[in-house]
């Protein structure tokens, strides 16, 4: 059916009319006849899709070109053994292709030029003593490296960064771990703690440190290749994978440890398959990093900075910008009671409520009481949906601009964002009825 060259590797006698020429039977992954898949149609649309998603957005790579490839036969032929490493294409994240998949294309590249502008750039190059936030903060320097595919782990990387101020330390380098290829400070040199955050995906490392895995491997028995490198090491898993569970952090932290490295803390570990991987992360941070590295270092979080930090306290307070916008000189009372004054079963029911004053104010026959109330969230759902917005936009209505703007925002904050949803809570009267006007503008 296929001819003399069935055993070579000819992707485009799959194509069109070639494909289209073979005899029923030849290719059989949806069965035929009678017993052909339903779902064959369907499958066909997903696959093309996903194929065309994945080269839109991935570098295809063969992930190991020495090893042999051989033929496994099941129902159909394929290739056994075959595994294609995916690299996302211009320094893209998860999360912006995400937003791209989702047709939000303005949102990633927004998002990485924020990314750029404050100091953390791409893979590779996350240093933070250049322009980052943290470049002007002093502090004992700390390095954080991270594996990650799905970005748990680079979350816990980059909260430990945001915490090390208060610690008494500065993040030089929060970068993912292959970026420690041959570079992993030693303490005759800066003098600070390599803390690594991996996972264990059924043994094997995140995509962004399995170089490292394979760098740590090549050294061999040299007990003194990693001599002066202080390191603390974070692991996650899930123990469902019961022969893997917490594999690569725990190799990556012996491992460490054989090549002359000094282990500055026990590790820590957390299991997916709990749902406390963020509040474990946090215990081990306070309870054990912290308060080792503080020692080692000799780092006081005390006072840092000239401020406060342990035991420190922020001064809140609550105020509310509605009763200002909607241009009501009114201040918030409290209800301290409410009970029913009809019977079960009236139409129409009818409160008595006490209400505390706010101090300084008192209260005469004749003043008024003003509520200020909220739309049914299902009308303001509604009204989300009938103008295509997400449940956490935000809009910014210019100080001064179209007359248009002000008799369609009435009463909405003005100068700066403001979100969708509060606004059409709390600024809009969604009851009315439409006149006009308003259904000409809108």
């Amino acid at each position: 059916m296929y001819g003399e060259d069935a055993l070579e590797f000819k992707p485009e006698r799959m194509l069109d009319e070639q494909f289209n020429k073979l005899p029923p039977g030849a290719w059989k992954p949806f069965g035929n006849g009678s017993r052909g898949c339903i779902g064959r149609g369907f499958a066909w649309q997903e696959c093309l899709l996903i194929i065309a998603m994945v080269l839109q957005n991935f570098d295809l790579y063969h992930f190991d070109p020495s090893q042999p490839v051989g033929v496994k036969q099941t129902l159909t032929l394929k290739p056994d053994n075959f595994f294609m490493r995916a690299v996302p294409r211009n320094g893209l994240s998860a999360t912006d292709i995400q937003a791209r998949l989702n047709g939000n294309a303005e949102g990633a590249s927004s998002r990485k030029n924020s990314d750029a502008d404050s100091g953390v750039s791409g893979l590779g190059d996350k240093h933070l003593d250049g322009d980052g936030d943290n470049a002007s903060r002093s502090g004992h320097p700390i390095t954080i490296l991270y594996g990650s595919n799905s970005g748990t782990c680079e979350n816990l990387a980059q909260r430990l960064a945001s915490d090390a101020s208060s610690h008494g330390f500065k993040t030089t380098v929060l970068d993912v771990m292959d970026a420690g290829i041959d570079n992993l400070p030693r303490s005759s040199d800066t003098n600070q703690p390599v803390i690594f955050i991996t996972p264990s995906y059924e043994g094997r490392p995140a995509d962004n440190a399995a170089g490292f895995i394979s760098w740590l491997e090549s050294i061999g028995d040299n007990s003194n290749a990693l001599s002066g490198v202080q390191y603390a090491v974070f692991g996650c898993g899930h123990h469902d994978w019961t022969s893997t569970f917490h594999k690569v952090p725990r190799y990556l932290d012996s491992r460490l440890e054989q090549l002359g490295a000094t282990r500055l803390v026990d590790m820590g570990l957390c299991d997916a398959a709990e749902g406390r991987m963020f509040s474990d992360f946090e215990t081990w941070e306070d309870k054990t990093l912290w308060p080792a590295l503080a020692d080692t270092f000799g780092v006081s979080s005390a006072h840092h900075d000239g401020l406060a930090i342990d035991g420190a306290q922020l001064d809140v307070s609550v105020t509310s910008m509605r009763p200002s916008t909607l241009r009501h000189d009114v201040k918030q009372a409290t209800v301290t009671a409410s009970r029913r004054l009809t019977a079960d079963g009236c139409e129409h029911v009818k409160q008595h409520l006490d209400i505390a004053l706010p101090e300084g104010m008192t209260y005469r026959c004749g003043d008024y009481l003003a509520v200020l109330p909220y739309n049914p969230k299902e009308n303001v759902d509604r009204a989300l949906r009938r103008f295509s917005l997400p449940w956490d936009a935000s809009i910014t209505v210019p100080a001064s601009g179209d007359s248009r703007c002000v008799v369609v925002a009435g009463a909405i904050p003005t100068g700066g964002p403001v979100s969708v949803r509060e606004v059409l809570s709390a600024y809009v009267e969604l009851g009315d009825p439409v006149t006009k006007r308003v259904s000409l503008l809108v």
